[in-house]
């Protein structure tokens, strides 16, 4: 008898919850993951804090890369759970259900997937990139008196630690090299440069 009754407050306490967390919809903070970078890939988390102001209306900001909130440019919430957003470049659409996010997002690059999850915490966690480890080649350059690198799609590339690796980077000048590094938010932290082989 007493599992009985512990099963059905189980139940009755599971029914409660189901009910609130239906009813928040889209409405708290969001960790939005988006794949960033030029001439290599990072994962961008983006913060999403959708709050509601009175009904219908909804105050709505997102994370630049700096970290900063900042309110979207557009907004159209197509259905209870759907909503489709701009900000600068680029351009979402997400569905909510439950506490996951998922959708896609335009941007001049092309298209991708993104996922996220509502957060935990009432804090608002900071933006941050996981860095990707992985290998570059292109040239290098001197431009301004910084040592960069222009890769093979043409993109100016930075590095995070040029100091480190100075007499190596003078050294490649003008030759094509393989950086094999971490790439973090705009620039790669070199691990290694080596002359590039052709095969």
């Amino acid at each position: 008898m007493r599992r009985i009754l512990l099963f059905a407050l189980v139940l009755a306490i599971c029914a409660a919850v189901q009910p609130v967390q239906a009813a928040q919809g889209p409405v708290g903070n969001w960790n939005i993951k988006v794949k960033v970078g030029h001439v290599g890939e990072g994962i961008r988390t983006v913060i999403l804090k959708i709050k509601k102001i009175e009904d219908g209306k909804y105050d709505i900001k997102m994370s630049k890369m700096s970290g900063k909130l900042d309110d979207i440019d557009e907004l159209d919430f197509r259905g209870e759970n759907e909503l489709f957003m701009v900000m600068g470049s680029y351009e979402y659409t997400l569905q909510f259900e439950g506490d996951t996010v998922k959708g896609t997002v335009v941007n001049p690059a092309g298209k991708q997937t993104v996922t996220g999850s509502r957060q935990e915490s009432v804090r608002i966690l900071g933006d941050a990139v996981d860095p990707l480890r992985r290998s570059w080649r292109g040239t290098i350059e001197k431009r301004d008196g910084k040592l960069m690198m222009v890769s093979r799609r043409g993109f100016d590339t930075f590095f995070t630690n040029v100091e480190e690796f100075e007499a190596d980077l003078i050294k490649s000048e003008g030759q094509v090299v393989v950086v094999t590094g971490w790439w973090i938010k705009t620039k790669i932290k070199i691990q290694k440069l080596e002359l590039y082989e052709q095969q």
